[in-house]
């Protein structure tokens, strides 16, 4: 309906019909109709390219619809193409802050963007089994954040990162490796949280409580897995 009103008052390619058609797109992926919420993130990426010919510089909008359309390929397992279109966004966010930089500002919203960006496309590579490229775009992530944002402002995304890093080592056999930054996400995600009774530091000391039973540690062990 909101689509219709839009389309009708202020003409088919204006931001907020592709805005709609982008929102209608992620209700259709979330219901698991990929073909339908490609569309409809194709419309909007046409939409935000049209308004945005001519103008001055990239354009954030553009960049989360190719964000979208990866997202869809990436729950079809097409990884390939997912990869394609998160290199795409991430090259017009990187841009924006870039611009948004030279113009003696910063684009927090850009930043968040590059970082998110590439921490989605390391779990793609971890997906692909491409480990040394997760690893190196999760730690891009993290440099952004750390940089860009207070511990506040980045812990939740950065624990989220350091926690995936410790899979990637434990996958590989290196314990001592994983259990280091986990030990890093379950301190920042206290601290971030304000406490431990929060879901995001209990899934982490159910990671810890998994290194200690590969060890054999099993009374540590036992001690982690109750508060998951």
């Amino acid at each position: 309906e909101a689509l219709v009103v839009y389309r009708d008052t202020l003409g088919r390619d204006h931001p907020h019909v592709a805005g709609t058609m982008k929102n209608i797109g992620m209700v259709l992926a979330e219901r698991g109709e990929l073909d339908a919420a490609m569309e409809k993130f194709t419309e909007a990426l046409q939409i935000y390219k049209a308004v945005n010919n001519g103008k001055d510089g990239p354009c954030c909008d553009i960049a989360s619809a190719l964000s979208c359309m990866g997202n869809v390929q990436n729950r079809r397992g097409e990884l390939d193409e997912a990869l394609k279109y998160y290199n795409e966004a991430l090259t017009i966010y990187k841009s924006v802050s870039s611009r948004a930089r030279e113009l003696g500002g910063r684009s927090r919203l850009a930043l968040q963007e590059v970082a998110s960006t590439l921490k989605i496309m390391g779990m793609v590579y971890t997906k692909r089994g491409e480990l040394d490229k997760a690893m190196s775009s999760f730690q891009d992530a993290i440099d952004i954040m750390r940089q860009n944002f207070s511990e506040q402002g980045s812990g939740a995304v950065v624990t989220s990162i350091l926690a995936r890093i410790g899979g990637i080592f434990c996958k590989m056999g290196k314990l001592d490796e994983a259990m280091s930054h986990y030990q890093e996400a379950y301190d920042l995600a206290t601290r971030t949280f304000g406490t431990t009774d929060h879901p995001e530091v209990a899934q982490v000391l159910h990671y810890i409580g998994g290194i200690h039973q590969k060890r054999g540690n099993l009374e540590k062990a036992k001690s982690c897995f109750p508060r998951f």
